[in-house]
């Protein structure tokens, strides 16, 4: 049996206000809708007997109307290419309140020979020789707990498990941050030991899951921020009962977390000029994040905002970040790391009011102009 396994599709996720021009779509959305098609792509060529998706198929809660276009578009290319598909939600599409309604139910009316699970309702679906055992995310951890106790083997059937939560014995290394994720406790997913795959959700990078033998994440189809910045998108192959395992890459919008610069006894001049060795000709249409390392205060407000924001014009988005030196500092800890105000401006402009029209760029030419004048006054 061939299985396409893949997840943390995150449709409708935008960020930077950057548009493409000729749609007027939000850049980073139409990167995570090109991820999702090159997967989609690749089920509906290679035809697998199951194609399974382990939640966050949205972003939110209430996706976009163009996300839930994509979504039932894609769906319905898998099912006519008469690939089975089985869809459990992933925690940024289910409600913490029920009466919020979810997106599943409609997709499910859209697309009747799909199966999709939701807000904590185990489902055991037949496919083949094969019971596709789904369980999604829940409202609440006691939900889920109860629909994974309502999981039991079928008897002389493959037997396949998809859950979108977390790894206990994986909490402590990999921190997702997300509000009201759950974990699985280890035990719990060693009483699954028989079954002949688990396909997980919810961590955006590939991996086994440790101390399970049956258990992998396919990871996300698309980076959603520079900590991910190594890790490589795509989805997975499983053929069973084998359980061989191939992680197949997709490519995505390349993100580029450089190292630190060390910027100890140099001047504003030296520092700039090592920034500009660092993104001058690396950066473009890249998503970035540089951080010039123990830079002192004086220096770090004589570097001319103008400079900057050229150095990170070619860029998607580029994060300049400091972490200021502090004489007399004990050891014992990293330094204390915060963006410059110039910088902190430029994050605010990109976030505030998506919804409202306002000449950014106009504001942003006055908001650096001014900050740099501050900051020079203040550095004489």
């Amino acid at each position: 049996m061939k299985i396409v396994h893949f997840s943390d599709t995150h449709l409708g996720f935008s960020e930077f206000n950057a548009l493409e021009a000729g749609t007027g779509l939000n850049v980073r959305e139409a990167d995570f809708y090109k991820t999702f098609r090159t997967v989609v792509d690749a089920v509906c060529e290679k035809k697998p007997d199951l194609a399974i998706h382990a939640g966050d198929l949205f972003d939110t809660v209430r996706p976009p109307n163009r996300a839930i276009t994509e979504a039932i578009e894609g769906f319905r290319r898998i099912l006519d290419a008469g690939v089975p598909l089985v869809v459990i939600a992933g925690n940024h599409e289910t409600p913490r309140i029920r009466a919020t309604g979810n997106i599943f139910k409609a997709l499910q009316a859209a697309l009747p020979k799909a199966r999709f699970a939701y807000d904590g309702e185990y489902a055991a679906v037949e496919v083949g020789d094969a019971v596709v055992h789904a369980v999604p995310d829940a409202p609440t951890e006691e939900e889920l707990q109860r629909a994974l106790g309502q999981v039991k083997p079928a008897r002389d059937r493959v037997n396949i498990l998809v859950l979108h939560a977390g790894a206990s014995r994986l909490a402590a290394s990999i921190q997702s941050g997300e509000f009201n994720q759950h974990y699985v406790p280890h035990e719990t997913l060693l009483g699954f030991k028989d079954f002949d795959y688990i396909a997980f959700g919810h961590y955006h990078r590939h991996m086994k899951v440790e101390g399970v033998e049956n258990a992998w994440y396919s990871g996300a189809t698309e980076r959603t921020g520079i900590n991910e910045a190594k890790a490589t998108p795509g989805y997975v192959e499983v053929e069973l009962p084998s359980r061989r395992v191939r992680h197949m890459p997709v490519e995505a919008r390349p993100m580029i977390d450089f190292a630190p610069i060390p910027c100890h006894g140099l001047s504003a001049d030296d520092a700039l000029s090592k920034l500009k060795e660092t993104l001058v000709g690396k950066v473009d249409g890249v998503i970035a994040r540089v951080v010039l390392d123990r830079i002192a205060q004086p220096v770090m407000a004589a570097l001319p905002p103008t400079e900057l924001a050229r150095l990170r014009a070619p860029a998607l988005y580029c994060e300049i970040g400091f972490a200021i030196d502090q004489p007399g500092r004990t050891t014992g800890g990293d330094p204390l790391s915060f963006n410059s105000l110039p910088v902190e401006f430029e994050r605010f402009l990109s976030e505030y009011g998506s919804d409202k029209k306002i000449d950014r760029d106009a504001i942003r030419g006055l908001g650096l102009e001014y900050l740099g004048q501050v900051l020079n006054e203040g550095a004489g």
